[in-house]
């Protein structure tokens, strides 16, 4: 796939990206989407019923048959009964997700919450220096500043301010960490042990296409991801997140209140992955965490 000149890790990742999302769109079936019902719980047999009904109405008021009456409570009071069975089967299905498919159980979850809302308008109107604003526009700005300010700014230490901020002792001479391979089967291992269900990053790579896909794209990743420790390169894609801004608590027009989620390449995350597991099993290993430090192991997938 990579051919001389695609030596840079961008031309690399391009190529793989390009290549991926085509064979998606000639292979993967496509149909135009439906707008669903609110209530995912009203079956084909329901809907028949509730066509059924509106026909038995209309001719109840047409003629005033007494016939026509009885038939039409008969069957409004069957579709309410499984209507309602239907609905308590809908929520006994969010509760006890299919072994199977253990993720599925979250994402019908939200699918319930979502419906249940009574609005859909995103992030409400946002108040700054005694200003309402509105517009989706201004809105963005307002969170694009708080969350800028709630990360600190970069600052570069030199050798002996770090061994002086961590209270290293400057006469022990630590062993610098040797280089590590990755392996084309460790890739494998966590393309595999991605959750479908996630949402993709700004690349527009689905976890689902590269879980079905992982024997087939870990070389090439391999590849990739070996080139750009070589080269220090970082394409683009890894240094582009989308965003989401999620309420947390308090005053809704207050921009304090909300918390980033970012969404970032999936790509991205395997070797954030396995760059952090090497460093930390190295700091481990050479006793560079105190006993008294707590440091969180949450993986990045």
């Amino acid at each position: 796939m990579f051919k001389d000149n695609d030596c840079q890790v961008t031309n690399m990742w391009n190529v793989f990206k390009e290549t991926i999302t085509k064979s998606a769109v000639k292979h993967i079936p496509q149909k135009r989407t439906k707008v669903k019902d609110s209530r995912p719980w009203i079956n084909t047999e329901i809907r028949k019923n509730l066509r059924k009904l509106q026909r038995l109405y209309k001719q109840k008021k047409k003629t005033g048959d007494q016939n026509t009456k009885e038939k039409y409570n008969q069957l409004k009071h069957h579709t309410q009964k499984i209507t309602r069975q239907s609905y308590w089967k809908y929520i006994e299905n969010i509760v006890t997700p299919k072994e199977e498919e253990p993720h599925s159980g979250m994402k019908k979850f939200w699918t319930y919450i979502k419906h249940k809302r009574k609005d859909n308008i995103g992030i409400s109107s946002l108040m700054m220096d005694g200003k309402l604003f509105c517009d989706p526009a201004s809105k963005s700005n307002i969170l694009n500043r708080q969350f800028k300010s709630a990360f600190s700014a970069n600052s570069k230490f030199t050798k002996k301010e770090f061994i002086k901020s961590k209270r290293m002792d400057p006469s022990i001479k630590h062993q610098t960490m040797k280089p590590f391979n990755i392996t084309t089967n460790g890739i494998t291992k966590l393309l595999k042990n991605l959750n479908p269900y996630k949402a993709q990053g700004p690349d527009n790579l689905s976890p689902r296409i590269l879980k079905e896909l992982a024997d087939e794209i870990s070389p090439l990743l391999q590849l990739i991801y070996t080139k750009s420790l070589d080269t220090g390169e970082v394409p683009a894609d890894w240094r582009t997140a989308n965003v989401s801004p999620v309420y947390k608590k308090g005053l809704k027009s207050a921009a304090e209140n909300y918390r980033p989620i970012s969404l970032t390449s999936v790509c991205c995350k395997i070797l954030e992955h396995i760059i952090a597991r090497n460093i930390m099993q190295h700091a481990e290993k050479k006793h560079f965490i105190s006993t008294t430090t707590w440091i969180s192991k949450r993986p990045f997938l």
